[in-house]
């Protein structure tokens, strides 16, 4: 992971691996910072701290509230 800041931007690069995984089996992990890192980089004269962790879902899911809330909301509109 290599990490610049560059005024107010932090610019993050992290290399994509191959799909395995996650702990909890639920997702397949593809990139991570494997924990709490420090960064080297001061905010207001102390350490930034980052965790990042990119996921992918083994099969498509539908986002939460896409059906069944969207129903019940055209229900109570009609009233």
């Amino acid at each position: 992971m290599k990490v610049i800041k560059r005024g107010q931007e932090l610019v993050i690069t992290i290399p994509l691996e191959r799909p395995k995984p996650s702990k909890s089996g639920r997702t397949l992990l593809v990139c991570s910072s494997r924990g709490v890192r420090p960064l080297g980089v001061s905010v207001e004269g102390k350490t930034l701290y980052l965790v990042v962790n990119g996921f992918i879902y083994p099969e498509e899911r539908v986002p939460v509230g896409n059906t069944k809330n969207r129903e019940r909301s055209d229900e109570n509109d009609e009233e």
